[in-house]
């Protein structure tokens, strides 16, 4: 699909492009893209995302960017790119074995070669011992234990919809003391439910529930919501 073309998005359908919507009206929840958990607004001449979900009426959107150049498409890039780029911690564990293992090859070979005349083993013993002391002594675990942790941290986090720049912010996160968060949605869902109401006028239980939606004139006063506190 090319820019400039021409898409219609049925209600419920996912939207395939970024996009410029031309015609209709409708509430695009962009949730996977922005993490606004309540739908937004859209209407001719609003920017729509590639990934977001069509809550509302069809929409006609003109492509303004291909597939490889989508917001989708950018974030996706910049988690594969976190999870290539190398953390400290995991330069430092390199740099470590680089010198570590050949020490551990030097001090193997060392035992295969001097234990039989000075300490009386056979051959094939000592060549057991050299073996045993290279197995033991190989920092194969760390090396792979290091990067694997970093990357399952960054796809973990990815998969909750956390986007991290790379292994560096994952070791820098124990330095946190305090959190501070200010979008809506980010630890609550961010849906507002009504879970109380005081009639201000006498009424059956039953008829004030059947009306909630429609809340006449003064007739319901909603008293507790659940969500993000905003009150309907």
């Amino acid at each position: 699909m090319a820019i400039g073309d021409v898409v219609r998005v049925r209600p419920g359908e996912r939207l395939p492009l970024d996009g410029t919507v031309l015609s209709g009206e409708s509430a695009i929840n962009q949730a996977p893209i922005t993490g606004e958990s309540l739908p937004v607004d859209k209407g001719p001449g609003d920017e729509v995302f590639a990934g977001t979900i069509n809550q509302g009426g069809a929409l006609e959107i003109q492509v303004t960017a291909p597939a490889s150049l989508s917001t989708l498409a950018r974030i996706i890039q910049a988690v594969e790119e976190a999870q290539a780029s190398r953390a400290p911690i995991q330069r430092f564990v390199d740099r470590f074995a680089a010198r570590y293992t050949p020490a551990v090859f030097v001090v193997a070979l060392a035992v295969a070669l001097l234990a039989p005349p000075l300490l009386g083993f056979t051959p094939l013993q000592a060549i057991y011992k050299a073996l045993v002391l290279l197995v033991i002594a190989c920092p194969c675990a760390l090396v792979i234990a290091t990067p694997v942790t970093v990357v399952s941290g960054l796809a973990t986090a990815a998969r909750r919809g956390i986007i991290i720049k790379g292994g560096l912010y994952i070791e820098e996160a124990r330095k946190i003391k305090v959190l501070a968060l200010d979008k809506t949605g980010t630890i609550t869902l961010g849906q507002p439910k009504l879970v109380a109401f005081s009639p201000q006028q006498e009424a059956a239980d039953a008829g004030v529930l059947k009306q909630l939606g429609q809340q006449p004139g003064g007739a319901l006063r909603p008293s507790g919501v659940a969500g993000d506190g905003r009150r309907p």
